[in-house]
């Protein structure tokens, strides 16, 4: 038989039928003899040697009796051959076909961030992507989308027109594997994150990005919140993702622009979706103007009369540190509203607006 790529074929494969073989040679024990002490058939023996049937649980724990290796020997050396058989069928079940596919996901972009090993076997590149896509075929990814989408809510922006399936899948998957393995003992509440607030805007004031994620992970840890800032896939114009995971809520954005009065809007928009109605769906939060969740993030990281006094007057860099010290939010986050309400032009006061160094 022609061999599999790593070498094996599944004549190569040693059964538990050998070993038995082997045990009755070493202690001079025929098959008509294992039948009777076992209470089964020659024909039975004869053809768990031949390889052609199986031991059972049941039939392992007659062999403790009669042959000095316990059951759990026999179980564990039946569950070796059978893992190793199936993963040769595995091998050959892949198609060409899902070798084709595997260029539609977003390939480089997953090995740069560590979410999938490449190689220079096509097999084992197959088989580790199904890994990613937690499938047993790339095939099955356009099924699992219509399963999956009606359970999922969009807010997508207008000029989107289109976006590849095969990238949202890999998004959403990354999204999955960031959060839904945090073991949070906490239910989600609502009553606490309120509460929380000042907390979380504190966070914007520390001068190491890292320390303020590390700083805002606990505090939503305990709002019953698993928060993580997920890796942008360069061909979605994503920026957010919740959904409730038994009861609590996995909640991911992402760092597309990467400045940080950005990054802290995009929270606070997020988090404006928790105090909406929620449901146990998927909500996925594409770059949109959705203006309940804009006037939540707005109004919480600079309060309404404290907006009113600053644009009633020149500005000038002391009335911006004034706004920030007011609200208690880092002056970047002032900045950037001025200039995407037009009162500041996209050069100025520059300086307040950090590009984030995430590590």
């Amino acid at each position: 038989m022609a061999e599999i790529n790593d070498g094996l074929s599944i004549e190569y494969i040693s059964h538990p039928g050998d070993t038995l073989l082997e045990l009755l040679d070493q202690y001079g024990i025929s098959q008509k003899e294992l039948a009777v002490k076992t209470e089964t058939s020659e024909k039975h023996i004869n053809e768990i040697i031949k390889g052609k049937k199986s031991i059972t649980v049941a039939f392992a724990k007659k062999l403790e009796s009669a042959l000095k290796p316990r059951a759990s020997f026999w179980i564990n050396r039946q569950t070796i051959y059978d893992e190793k058989i199936e993963t040769i069928r595995t091998i050959k079940n892949i198609s060409q076909l899902e070798k084709d596919l595997y260029e539609q996901f977003p390939v480089d972009q997953l090995v740069k961030y560590g979410y999938l090993k490449e190689s220079r076997n096509d097999v084992e590149n197959i088989l580790n992507l199904r890994k990613f896509a937690s499938t047993s075929s790339l095939l099955n990814v356009p099924e699992i989308l219509l399963v999956m989408l009606p359970n999922i809510s969009f807010k997508k922006d207008n000029s989107v027109t289109s976006f590849n399936a095969y990238h949202l899948y890999s998004w959403l998957r990354l999204c999955q594997i960031e959060t839904e393995s945090i073991f949070n003992e906490n239910e989600f509440n609502e009553k606490l994150l309120k509460e929380r607030i000042p907390e979380i805007k504190k966070c914007t004031l520390e001068t190491d990005f890292n320390v303020a994620y590390d700083n805002l992970k606990k505090i939503l840890f305990e709002c019953g919140i698993n928060f993580r800032i997920v890796r942008n896939l360069k061909s979605l114009p994503v920026q957010g993702y919740i959904k409730t995971v038994n009861h609590n809520v996995s909640l991911c954005v992402t760092l597309k622009w990467k400045k940080e009065d950005v990054f802290w809007f995009t929270l606070f928009h997020e988090l404006g979706h928790l105090f909406q109605k929620r449901n146990e769906r998927a909500f996925i939060d594409f770059v949109n103007i959705e203006d309940d969740a804009n006037k939540f993030a707005e109004n919480t990281l600079i309060s309404p009369n404290s907006w009113k006094r600053l644009v009633s007057e020149p500005i000038t860099e002391r009335a911006i540190l004034k706004c920030s010290y007011e609200n208690g939010v880092c002056p970047a986050i002032v900045v950037g509203r001025l200039k995407k309400e037009k009162y500041l032009t996209p050069q100025m006061f520059s300086n307040y607006q950090r590009t984030i160094v995430w590590e």
